[in-house]
């Protein structure tokens, strides 16, 4: 909804609590926020948006060590 809306502010706050930028949407296109904002041309929100994925993968357990 943030994305939607082009509300930077909500959307920082969002991730800031923990919101996980990787889900996919159940509405529109069962997209992710950040497919949702490149699609539109929010380069900001994208920009945020790519950083939050990053972070959260770097953050996974590596699950393929043997």
């Amino acid at each position: 909804m943030a994305v939607g809306e082009r509300h930077l502010p909500a959307l920082e706050a969002l991730l800031e609590a923990g919101a996980d930028s990787r889900l996919l949407t159940r509405i529109d296109d069962y997209e992710t926020p950040g497919e949702m904002a490149e699609r539109a041309g929010l380069v900001e929100i994208t920009t945020l948006l790519a950083a939050s994925e990053l972070r959260l993968r770097e953050s996974e357990p590596d699950t393929l060590k043997l």
